[in-house]
């Protein structure tokens, strides 16, 4: 018997969600499903269940040379025979086809003058802005199917965007999101349903709406494109815990000065955080202080410490509330201290409990990097960074991160520094 049930949904071991456009299928930790609704299925296994799987997603060894084994143990190279032998025969219901029975493949119905625009279009694959993803997912047969469905479908517009969408997923699923490839094709631009909401190639994490600020939902596959909500918040909790904006996790216990995010295109905005020795045995790690400064002017910085001091230019104490053509400083309550700035960036400090929030706005989206990651919608790529020589010089003597020499006050400022460059 079929039912309806809302997402999110438990049964047993078996959890059903909602990512942008996907339903999200988790049986335990064997498998995650992801179905878009109309044409593409994509299942991740676990690793246990390597050389454990049978069917027509093949036998998840490795070796894609014996994927295509009938159901009886056969190896064979015919497609039909192969996806024949995995029919389920439904109660009720008569038989499908067998082999010799199957219909003409489409294309060979077509006369030439339809074909050569079939041709053409599939063709698209072959430029850009797909060609940055051939060196890393073939596009051969992709067009190849692209073929077939328009051959099949008429050579819809729907048909068509679908056909190269795979191809993009399958860019995205090699760390290759072709962002903005929809908007170079206008016929398969997508318009986000709800409010706010924007369209990106790969989503890993996504909120209910732009309203909720409760955890992300998280697929668990790399990515899925989609609509999502830009708003963001990146924490910095207790031993150096951080959240990224997109939703990734990590801890980084270490004592220097770090840009926790910055306008990757611009100066418009640096967030920077320094933590300091903690703990009985200072042994820990604790934000020692933030500070946000506008457009790379020292005149336009705000500093709050773990002292409970909040400095203007790093030097003139002042006690909120204070506002300024820049600036909105205000305690929240006995715990909270808030920033607000003019260019859609947000800190909520909590010195006491060792938290620390940094908002930003939907300007941001796929403008920022540090500590905080990418802002766009992709857990894949929140390390990137500019690394910056740990050895530098100034005026003369040498400065370490973490080691400032006696005879000067410049800072070392690095994000991440322990993880790895990934491109976008």
């Amino acid at each position: 018997m079929l039912f309806r049930v809302p997402l999110p949904h438990v049964m047993g071991n078996v959890r059903l969600q909602r990512l942008a456009g996907y339903v999200i299928v988790r049986y335990q930790s064997a498998f995650t499903l992801a179905w878009d609704g109309a044409s593409a299925v994509y299942i991740k296994m676990s690793p246990e269940f390597l050389g454990w799987t049978k069917g027509l997603c093949g036998n998840n060894n490795a070796d894609p040379q014996d994927d295509l084994m009938t159901s009886y143990g056969k190896l064979t190279d015919d497609v039909a025979e192969f996806v024949h032998s995995w029919q389920e025969l439904l109660p009720n219901h008569p038989p499908g086809p067998t082999t010799s029975s199957l219909p003409r493949p489409p294309c060979l119905q077509q006369n030439p003058g339809t074909m050569q625009g079939v041709y053409e279009r599939c063709e698209a694959l072959l430029r850009p802005p797909f060609d940055v993803c051939h060196a890393y997912v073939s596009p051969l047969p992709f067009a190849a199917s692209c073929t077939s469905d328009l051959c099949q479908s008429g050579s819809d517009e729907a048909t068509w965007c679908r056909a190269l969408a795979e191809y993009a997923r399958a860019c995205a699923q090699a760390g290759r999101p072709l962002q903005g490839w929809r908007t170079q094709l206008w016929q398969c631009t997508v318009h986000c349903k709800e409010k706010d909401f924007t369209y990106n190639e790969c989503i890993a994490c996504c909120p209910a709406s732009c309203q909720s600020r409760t955890s992300c939902v998280d697929s668990e596959i790399a990515c899925v494109d989609g609509c999502y909500c830009p708003n963001a918040e990146c924490s910095v909790t207790g031993d150096i815990h951080f959240t990224t904006f997109d939703g990734r996790r990590y801890t980084f216990p270490a004592t220097c000065q770090y840009i926790l995010a910055k306008s990757r295109s611009s100066g418009t905005f640096t967030v920077t955080l320094q933590n300091a020795p903690c703990g009985l045995n200072q042994d820990g790690a604790c934000v020692q202080s933030v500070s946000v400064i506008l457009h790379q002017d020292p005149r336009r910085q705000v500093t709050l410490t773990q002292a409970g001091d909040v400095l203007l230019f790093d030097q003139y104490k002042i006690t909120p509330p204070y506002t300024d053509d820049a600036f909105e400083i205000r305690r929240l309550s006995s715990v909270f201290l808030r920033v607000r700035t003019n260019v859609g960036v947000r800190v909520l400090y909590d010195r006491e409990g060792l938290r620390l929030y940094l908002q930003v706005d939907q300007r941001w989206v796929e403008d920022t990097v540090g500590l905080c990651g990418t802002f766009n919608g992709n857990t894949q790529d929140d390390f990137l960074y500019v690394p910056l020589p740990r050895n530098r010089k100034a005026k003369g003597r040498r400065v370490l991160c973490g080691k400032v020499s006696r005879d000067t006050t410049r800072k070392c400022l690095l994000w991440a520094p322990a993880v790895p460059h990934v491109q976008p």
